[in-house]
């Protein structure tokens, strides 16, 4: 096979068939075709035109061991600073050549070098230089951006402890009924109400019940429920503001888990 780009132009077929010698190569008037093998997916079958120009069956080679080395000459080639870099302009260019040659130090120390004409042997470095120190707004350093990094926290959830302070939800509550907190129970073993006989249903007997407290007095009222929903609860209500105005007292405010 004749290719133009490798050191060595012809392949001899009886090397290739010596070296590979599970493969066959059939020649056509068309082509030439190495059969490679089935079970094996990284020989497949190569398959060489016969180029007109010169009769010889010609295909492109490819070496993938280098294709990770290419990306580092044209880096080393290739920088911010080269002449093809339309990105910046040739004042910017020249502050951060200094602003590397120097150290990487501060760009405004740089242009007070340029600005005091130590940095310059030409009247055209000078007028560059000229240029450079007018510069409101120099260019960014890949290096120097890098070197800003810092590590960010990993994400995450924060939580915070709340410390318990005794009597801080009945602080300033001096008189009975002026803040009623109020919340359910709930008891997994079933209880007859005291009307039961023995033969109540089991949607009929108590699975909890309300409770109120008052924040003065820490008196606590108890009321059974059948279930825990909002008609039983209002009643329940109902029935402790009764037995409060029978020993005078009117809840002024209620606090349960929902809020005031």
């Amino acid at each position: 096979m004749y290719q133009s780009e490798c050191r060595v132009r012809l392949l001899s077929t009886t090397s290739l068939l010596q070296t590979y010698a599970d493969e066959k190569i059939t020649v056509q008037a068309h082509c030439l075709t190495i059969s490679g093998i089935a079970s094996d997916p990284t020989r497949g079958a190569v398959v060489a035109e016969v180029d007109p120009q010169n009769n010889l069956p010609t295909s492109m080679a490819y070496r993938y061991n280098d294709e990770m080395a290419k990306p580092q000459p044209l880096q080393s080639t290739v920088s911010t600073v080269n002449a093809a870099n339309i990105n910046l302009s040739e004042p910017e260019k020249e502050l951060l050549r200094w602003h590397c040659r120097l150290g990487h130090i501060s760009f405004r120390r740089a242009q007070f070098l340029m600005r005091s004409g130590v940095l310059s042997n030409s009247e055209s470095s000078w007028r560059l230089h000229t240029a450079a120190c007018k510069l409101a707004s120099p260019p960014k350093c890949a290096a120097c951006q890098y070197g800003k990094q810092t590590r960010r926290p990993a994400p995450g959830t924060k939580t915070t402890v709340v410390q318990d302070r005794a009597g801080v939800l009945k602080r300033d509550h001096l008189l009975p009924g002026q803040r009623v907190s109020v919340d359910h129970f709930v008891c997994s073993t079933k209880g007859r109400p005291q009307t039961s006989r023995g033969k109540t249903a089991d949607s009929d007997m108590f699975t909890g019940g309300c409770l109120f407290i008052d924040h003065s007095s820490n008196f606590v009222h108890v009321e059974n429920q059948c279930h825990l929903n909002t008609h039983e609860t209002i009643k329940a209500k109902e029935a402790f503001e009764v037995m409060c105005r029978d020993h005078g007292v009117i809840p002024q405010s209620y606090l349960s888990d929902n809020g005031k």
